[in-house]
C-alpha cells in the first residue's frame, strides 16, 4: 500500500526506514545526489520543510517571473485581468485564512469564456457566494455601469479590500485609532514641480477633488480615511477610496515618480478592484455582451491533511542528518543558524500541528495542463493569475515543470514573493510528468544540505576566525530562481 506521501506525489519512491539511514553511495548517481528517496518519509519532508520555513532561507522581496517579463503584453494584460478577477473571488468566510488566497485561469471559446478558480481549502463555495458570482457575471454580460458593479464586488471581498487598504495606512505609522491628525503632506510631495501642478489640475477638472483642495491635502485624507476603514465600514466608504486610489494611478499619469516605490505598488493594488470592473465589462462586450456564455466553476485541491512536526528548527531539520549519518546534527541555534539566517525561529521543543495544503496556482495550473493534453486543442502558453505572489515552493515546481513543457505552452504567471511557506503541499504527479516531482524534492534536499553546511562549517571555525562563505559548499539550484528585485 502507498503512504500518504507517495499517494500526494504520484508515482511510488523506494522509501528507506529511518532507522536504516541511506548512505550516500546509494543515492549517488553520476556525481548527483538525489534526494526525493530520503524525502519519499512524510516525517522527513515535514520537519525539514518546517525547518527551512523557520530559517527564513531565500527570504527575497517580490519579483516578477522571468516568464512574465519576457512575454507580450497581451499576455501580461491578461495575466494582470486574471490577477484581479482572482481578487473578486476571496470571499468572506468564517475561515478567513483558508480563503485570503485566490488563483484563476480562462479558457477562451467561440461566443464565451470558461473561467476556474481555486484556493488552498477543498471547502465547497456556499449559495450565498456562488448567487454574488452568478450576480456579478450577469452585470458583466448586461453592461452594469462599472460603479454598480464595483459596489456589488465591496459587500463580498470588504474584508480582502479593508486588509489592503490598512497595509498602505501601515506604512506612515497610521492606523483607526492613530490618525495623527497634527502631521500634513504624509507623502513628501513637492508642490513647486510640474508633475504637482498637472496631477492637481487634472483631479479637479474631472471633479475627483474640490477646487479649493490641494493635491497633498486631498492625499493626507484619503490616507486617513483607508486607515480608518473596518470591516464595519459601509460599502460608500469603502468606494470612495478605492476611486480615488483609480484616480490617483491610472488617470493622473506622473504619480509615481512622486511617491516611494513601496507606496505607489499598494496604492495600484487598491486601485485595481475599479480597473479590472473596467476591464472586464470591456472584454465581455467584445465577446457578445448578454449572448456570451460565461460559466465559473470552482476547483478543488485535495483536502488538507495535518501533521505534526517538532517546534524547534534544530530538532526539525536534524531529522535530515538520521537519514544520512555524515551530517553531524546542528547543535547550537545561536552560532550555528543564526550566523547565516539572521531572520531564523529557534522554536521551543514539543511538537506542533501544522496544516498541509495544496496550493490554488497549482490547483488551477495542473487542471489546465491535465485539459491541455486530453484535448490537444488548447493552444498558447497556460495563463495563471492569482491574488498574491506565488511563494518559493510554487515557483520552483512551475519553474520545473516549465523546463519540460514546450516554450509556448508554457505556465505563466506574474510574480514571486521568494519566502519559503511552512505546510505546502506539493501536486499529484501527473502523467509523463512524474519528473517534476522528483527534481523539486532534490532541491529541497539540497536547501537542506545547505543549511547543514554553512552550520557546521560554523562549528568547525573559531569564533576569532572570519567566516569565509566562499569556501562552503554552495547550493545547485537553478540560478533561474534567482531573479531581479522589482
Amino acid at each position: 500500500m502507498e503512504s500518504l506521501l507517495e499517494q500526494q506525489f504520484g508515482t511510488p519512491v523506494t522509501r528507506q526506514p529511518v532507522s536504516q539511514p541511506v548512505s550516500r553511495q546509494i543515492l549517488h548517481n553520476e556525481s548527483l545526489i538525489h534526494y526525493h528517496q530520503a524525502l519519499s518519509d512524510r516525517s522527513i519532508f515535514n520537519n525539514c520543510l518546517h525547518g527551512l520555513a523557520n530559517t527564513d532561507y531565500h527570504h527575497t522581496e517580490g519579483t516578477d517571473t522571468a516568464l512574465y517579463r519576457t512575454a507580450d503584453k497581451a499576455v501580461q494584460k491578461h495575466i494582470n485581468m486574471l490577477d484581479g478577477l482572482a481578487l473578486f473571488l476571496i470571499f468572506r468566510g468564517r475561515d478567513r485564512k483558508s480563503q485570503s488566497v485566490v488563483a484563476t485561469g480562462m479558457i477562451r471559446e467561440t461566443r464565451g469564456v470558461k473561467i476556474f478558480y481555486a484556493n488552498n481549502s477543498s471547502r465547497q463555495a456556499s449559495r450565498e457566494q456562488r448567487d454574488y458570482i452568478d450576480k456579478l457575471v450577469e452585470k458583466f454580460k448586461n453592461q452594469h455601469p462599472v460603479n454598480d458593479i464595483l459596489k456589488h464586488v465591496i459587500q463580498f471581498c470588504k474584508e480582502k479590500i479593508v486588509q489592503r487598504c490598512k497595509k498602505l495606512a501601515a506604512k506612515f505609522d497610521m492606523n483607526s485609532t492613530t490618525l495623527r491628525e497634527d502631521v500634513s503632506n504624509f507623502y513628501g510631495i513637492r508642490s513647486d514641480i510640474a508633475e504637482y501642478t498637472e496631477i492637481e489640475t487634472t483631479l479637479r477638472d474631472q471633479k475627483w477633488i474640490q477646487k479649493t483642495s490641494s493635491l497633498s491635502t486631498a492625499l493626507d485624507t484619503f490616507l486617513r480615511c483607508a486607515a480608518k476603514l473596518t470591516r464595519l465600514s459601509t460599502t460608500q466608504d469603502i468606494f470612495d477610496v478605492l476611486c480615488l486610489a483609480y484616480a490617483l494611478t491610472t488617470i493622473t499619469p506622473g504619480m509615481e515618480n512622486l511617491v516611494k516605490p513601496p507606496i505607489w505598488r499598494r496604492m495600484k493594488k487598491m486601485a485595481d478592484y475599479r480597473k479590472i470592473c473596467i476591464r472586464t465589462r470591456d472584454i465581455v462586450r467584445t465577446i457578445g455582451g448578454s449572448s456570451a456564455s460565461i460559466t465559473v466553476d470552482q476547483l478543488f485541491p485535495p483536502d488538507e491533511l495535518e501533521y505534526e512536526v517538532y517546534n524547534s528548527t534544530l530538532e526539525a531539520l536534524n531529522t535530515w542528518s538520521t537519514v544520512y549519518p555524515s551530517d553531524s546534527p546542528l547543535q547550537d541555534f545561536e552560532l550555528q543558524l543564526k550566523e547565516y539566517y539572521p531572520d531564523a525561529k529557534e522554536g521551543q521543543s514539543g511538537k506542533i500541528k501544522i496544516l498541509f495544503s495544496q496550493h490554488c496556482e497549482l490547483t488551477v495550473a495542473n487542471y489546465l495542463l491535465r485539459l491541455k493534453t486530453a484535448t490537444k486543442s488548447l493552444l498558447g502558453p497556460i495563463e495563471i493569475g492569482c491574488s498574491k505572489a506565488s511563494c518559493f515552493w510554487c515557483d520552483l515546481y512551475l519553474t520545473e515543470l516549465n523546463d519540460i513543457l514546450p516554450k509556448y505552452g508554457r505556465v505563466i504567471n506574474r510574480a514571486t514573493h521568494g519566502n519559503l511557506c511552512n505546510g505546502w503541499m506539493m501536486p499529484q504527479a501527473l502523467p509523463g510528468y512524474e519528473n517534476v516531482n522528483r527534481e523539486v524534492l532534490d532541491c529541497i534536499g539540497r536547501q537542506v544540505e545547505t543549511v547543514f553546511a554553512y552550520g557546521n562549517d560554523r562549528r568547525r571555525k573559531s569564533d576569532s576566525l572570519p567566516l569565509d562563505r566562499e569556501a562552503l559548499p554552495q547550493d545547485d539550484g537553478k540560478e533561474e530562481f534567482a531573479e531581479p528585485k522589482f
